[in-house]
């Protein structure tokens, strides 16, 4: 018997951006604006990425649909 792994990836309900299919585990991407557009604090108080201003998050089903969806833009 193994070890146990130390990071499950999250059991999220959604679609992909690329061919709408239904999925359980995306493959998520996230693009964050540059750190001078937001303040952060060495200790702070935590944010999470989704409420930060100009955060786009993307689901995929896996990263060769993400390629798809980078060379469709």
């Amino acid at each position: 018997m193994g070890r146990p792994r130390k990071y499950k990836r999250p059991v999220i309900e959604c679609e992909c951006e690329t061919c709408g299919k239904q999925i359980d585990r995306p493959y998520i991407y996230t693009k964050m604006p540059s750190a001078t557009s937001f303040t952060y604090t060495k200790g702070g108080e935590k944010t999470a990425r989704s409420q930060i201003d100009g955060a786009e998050i993307t689901f995929h089903c896996n990263t060769e649909c993400y390629k798809e969806y980078l060379y469709s833009k």
